[in-house]
């Protein structure tokens, strides 16, 4: 039976804290993504709560910062984690608070393209596990296509390609979504770029947002529904 649908705009966990007087505008549930890796805000727009990274390289997050969002995470620190989140190779990466596992079902999500240095990039990330491995699926302006990634040991690897290409228009809402079941992989942008991949095998663990590093990109409207496995 298929479960309840969970609506991740969650009002608590928030990334950037609010003025002491918010505008009415900035009273939108938001989303409260926890910022592991990069500049990550929250924002509203519309009454609608938005989260963006802002694209700002700089230097790799504080390991104490680390530590304290994989507690939050995980309930505990496994040094691979804070490793991986340091790394010389992490790319933006946020995570959502309430879903603490995340193996069968669909993880959608709007996202806007705003800016790059190279291209600009939306990712959704999904297996994440306490030492810091994950795996995404994310749409780029230079590829115009779907791809799977792996990102471990610092590092990250294609997996596969999407053949499907389609040039996406920067500064408009399109939307991701991201289906699994078993090991079978669905990823679709704006239905009109399809991307299928079967796994090695079943996947389990957190879910977010991911972006290359000098990419400024905007999320909201998440809709997560697990299924069983």
């Amino acid at each position: 039976m298929l479960m309840k649908s969970v609506m991740v705009l969650f009002a608590a966990g928030s990334i950037a804290a609010a003025s002491a007087q918010p505008r009415q505008a900035d009273r939108a549930a938001k989303i409260g993504a926890i910022p592991i890796v990069g500049q990550w805000i929250e924002e509203a727009e519309a009454g609608e709560g938005v989260v963006r990274v802002d694209g700002v390289p700089g230097q790799p997050p504080p390991s104490a910062a680390v530590e304290k969002a994989a507690t939050s995470l995980f309930g505990k620190v496994d040094p691979a984690f804070v490793a991986n989140a340091t790394a010389p190779g992490a790319f933006s990466l946020a995570v959502l608070p309430n879903v603490n596992a995340f193996s069968a079902g669909t993880f959608r999500a709007r996202f806007r393209l705003v800016s790059g240095a190279s291209d600009q990039t939306a990712g959704l990330v999904f297996g994440l596990k306490p030492n810091g491995e994950y795996l995404y699926a994310r749409y780029n302006t230079k590829d115009g296509n779907i791809a799977l990634w792996r990102y471990a040991n610092g590092n990250r690897e294609v997996i596969a390609h999407g053949e499907q290409h389609v040039q996406l228009p920067l500064g408009a809402w399109h939307d991701m979504g991201v289906t699994i079941a078993g090991t079978r992989l669905v990823a679709v942008v704006n239905d009109r770029l399809r991307f299928e991949h079967q796994l090695p095998g079943p996947v389990d663990g957190r879910i977010g947002f991911w972006t290359k590093r000098d990419s400024v990109t905007m999320f909201k409207d998440v809709r997560v529904t697990p299924r069983p496995k």
